[in-house]
């Protein structure tokens, strides 16, 4: 085992970012499909309004999807008793929304706030711009291309910008220090993921990894090597948003139908990244196993050339990608 989990602690580092930013291809990828495109305005709507409406629905749906997840999602960590989401028309606004994200198990800072993430194709001056810190509870990285705007209460808005901007979102804190061993993680009671399967656990930005990747291919000689891998949670992520959207259509909440959806979209958007489904895209296991082996005998150049080359093309590949959508 140790032949292979030592060389990929050195690799996840450098992948615990995915697409720098998730909107500008989402605003291309749905632009032309007419079920998005040419959907009606939808009026955005507070957070704590589609809970304070919906509340018992919810409570049934989550519970619901958790005794779907425990019969059929693979590694599931079945949510604790004392997360669940209980119907109370006493409690505040503010209290609801907090056992909202308990029983979603999210991070207790993520915002949700109301807000586009403007395309840059057509930016809006008339709209004054929104500080990230109302957005996102993460820290931008350097050359982020995000603008925010603000939504108000009842503004109509368009569907496509409203699944657009929510692709992006889960890289906005959603899904940081929520294991057991890392800092400052959600205790009393604790959210059930247990340690960190991969990372570094003391690294705020590495600690939502396992939410963002998914090593579904690599074969059971890697499993076996390192199963720790096979724990991640992408899959769980999608199935929440997901069973979310559909219960706000259902219940003629659009916006949140949308927002929900593109919440869903964003984690399915990750594993399409190769350094987010591959260890080390284009290297063999017998090469990786090889080269951390004789990095252990004392020749570590070609294990540090892996992690430099894989780093660099992971940098290279999202540059382009982010620099040809928003610029063609």
């Amino acid at each position: 085992m140790r032949l292979l989990t030592a060389l990929l602690a050195l690799l996840l580092p450098t992948l615990a970012q995915s697409w720098g930013n998730h909107t500008p291809m989402c605003y291309r990828a749905f632009e032309r499909m007419p079920e998005v495109a040419n959907a009606a305005a939808v009026k955005a709507e507070p957070l704590v309004d589609f809970l304070r409406a919906q509340e018992a629905a919810v409570a049934a749906r989550l519970d619901g999807q958790e005794t779907l997840l425990r019969e059929r999602l693979k590694g599931h960590a079945p949510r604790p008793e004392a997360l669940r989401f209980v119907a109370d028309a006493k409690r505040s606004d503010t209290e609801r929304r907090a056992a909202f994200l308990r029983a979603l198990r999210l991070s207790p800072q993520a915002r949700l706030a109301l807000y586009l993430q403007i395309d840059p194709r057509n930016p809006d001056t008339s709209r004054p711009a929104l500080d990230v810190g109302q957005v996102s509870a993460a820290t931008p990285s350097k050359g982020a291309t995000q603008r925010f705007v603000a939504l108000l209460p009842g503004e109509a808005v368009a569907p496509l910008a409203v699944l657009a901007s929510a692709c992006d979102e889960p890289d906005y804190g959603h899904d940081l220090n929520l294991f057991d061993d890392n800092p400052g993680s959600p205790a009393s009671p604790v959210y059930g993921f247990g340690k960190q399967p991969f990372g570094n656990a003391a690294v705020a930005i590495g600690s939502q990894a396992p939410f963002h990747m998914g090593f579904f291919h690599q074969g059971a000689v890697f499993n076996t090597l390192a199963p720790s891998f096979a724990r991640t949670f992408a899959e769980l992520r999608v199935q929440q948003y997901s069973a979310l959207a559909a219960l706000a259509w259902q219940t003629g909440h659009a916006y949140w139908g949308w927002r929900f959806a593109g919440l869903a979209l964003h984690h399915v958007e990750d594993l399409t990244q190769p350094y987010h489904s591959s260890a080390a895209p284009g290297a063999t296991l017998g090469h990786m196993m090889w080269i951390n082996l004789k990095a252990q005998l004392g020749a570590p150049a070609d294990r540090q050339g892996l992690v430099v080359l894989q780093s660099n093309r992971h940098f290279v590949l999202e540059q382009f990608q982010t620099r040809w959508i928003i610029e063609n």
